[in-house]
């Protein structure tokens, strides 16, 4: 570490790169025998990065998938103080990408309707894309054709009839209660998505835009809870039962609001009795109170009274939704004004 540090003095001007940063680790989680030695590895790279501000022309760049394994110290300023958070391209960006990996083939392919069925992918997965249809053209012995990226696409997952349905329902749930909710939770609903073949997790969702600032006490978060709820709640209100994908994966509805209600009850102050745990051990406090009967039951009520909130504004606002969801069955998308 510290020799690519001098190479890059030297070399001047420079870019050291430090790829998959969070491999260096943090000091406040010590891995048992080797904390003595992980301790030497961030101390180092902080003695290297320090030095970085006194050798004129040596830019230091760091990449992650998970800053919060990386010691705070690192992120300081002065040192890799700048943060800049690289998000998954949009529509556009995905239909630039495919274009820039296609080069001069397809010239007047609508590549912006083949982005909106990829849906949200990465850069590497789009040049996978072109790589395969490239490949099928090739081994047919012929050049490139729309049909073979089309064909390159994830085959994904093609809903059924009712499985749509409910679906369209569910995310219709979302964005009417989020609309009578907006002035409460700080969260307004701007689009709502759906699509019969699914490729990946967020192929379906409501887009939200955040109030900035916005007030941040218990009615506020429990209106936010209640959001989250209302696409099961639209399910049980219209289709007479829930199925099953509120809960089950770490970005489901269910477990969202379970883990603000958590948030709510062992840490925020929020909760009904006035301890309070930091955010960042906040899940060893819930596992210890996971066999507590009595702290678990907190939690389930605020989950029920969220719900009840979400049920009830669907039972008041039941045409709006029946019309969105049918709106969301004919046009994939729909944006809210």
């Amino acid at each position: 570490m510290r020799s690519a540090f001098e190479e890059a003095r030297k070399t001047a001007p420079s870019i050291v790169f430090l790829d998959e940063l969070d491999s260096v680790g943090s000091r406040d989680e010590q891995l048992g025998d080797h904390a003595s030695y992980q301790r030497q590895v961030v101390n180092g790279l902080l003695e290297c990065l320090d030095g970085a501000t006194a050798r004129p022309g040596v830019v230091v760049v760091g990449a992650t998938n998970n800053r919060d394994a990386i010691d705070a110290a690192v992120l300081r300023p002065g040192r890799l103080g700048r943060l800049i958070e690289v998000a998954l391209p949009d529509r556009d960006g995905r239909a630039g990408i495919l274009r820039h990996h296609l080069r001069d083939d397809l010239p007047g392919m609508d590549l912006l309707a083949l982005a909106d069925e990829i849906g949200e992918a990465s850069g590497a997965a789009l040049a996978q894309v072109v790589r395969e249809a490239r490949g099928s053209a090739r081994r047919d012995g012929r050049v490139l054709v729309a049909a073979d990226l089309w064909n390159a696409l994830p085959e994904g997952t093609l809903l059924s009839e009712a499985a749509f349905r409910r679906l369209c329902v569910h995310e219709a749930g979302h964005a009417v209660a989020g609309l009578e909710l907006a002035a409460v939770s700080g969260l307004t609903p701007t689009r709502v998505a759906v699509r019969r073949r699914v490729r990946h997790a967020d192929a379906n969702r409501t887009d939200f835009s955040v109030v900035e600032g916005h007030d941040h006490a218990r009615e506020n978060v429990e209106a936010q809870v209640s959001v989250l709820l209302a696409g099961m709640a639209a399910e049980e209100v219209l289709l007479g039962s829930r199925g099953s994908g509120s809960g089950g994966t770490p970005e489901a509805d269910l477990v969202r609001a379970t883990r603000l209600a958590e948030s709510m009850e062992f840490s925020l102050g929020l909760g009904e009795g006035l301890h309070s745990v930091p955010a960042g051990v906040l899940s060893k406090a819930v596992a210890a109170a996971g066999g507590n009967p009595a702290l678990r039951d907190r939690v389930e009520r605020v989950l029920e009274r969220c719900h009840r909130e979400a049920r009830s504004i669907v039972e008041r606002r039941r045409g709006e939704v029946e019309d969105l969801s049918r709106a969301l069955a004919e046009r994939s998308v729909v944006d809210l004004p």
